[in-house]
């Protein structure tokens, strides 16, 4: 394995962010990969391009399901058919004929 490891100081460069804010990720469940040698931590830089990549965007309210669009789950088309075609639920102000609904 012939992988370019920096230092935290470095990626924090690389990202334009701060080391504070590596160290966050890292105590918070690590977003961005590492590695532990020692008591050293070592970022791999390939990890980090990977991080830029995932993370782009052609706007800013583009969200990760926009981008990433999940699987329909099971239960989906129920769910969908429940709300109608408004995408509101069912039950609630403006629909006083739904089943449920308070009069």
């Amino acid at each position: 394995m012939s992988e370019q490891l920096v230092s935290t100081k470095d990626a924090a460069r690389i990202l334009c962010v701060s080391e504070a804010f590596l160290e966050r990720d890292r105590w918070a469940g690590a977003r961005i990969p590492f590695v532990k040698i020692g008591r050293a931590v070592r970022y791999c830089t390939s990890d980090l391009d990977a991080y830029i990549s995932a993370r782009r965007r052609r706007s800013t309210s583009q969200t990760e399901e926009e981008r990433y669009p999940r699987p329909a789950a099971p239960g989906d088309e129920a769910v969908r058919r429940a709300r109608g075609a408004g995408g509101r639920d069912s039950v609630g102000v403006g629909n006083a004929d739904a089943p449920g609904a308070i009069r």
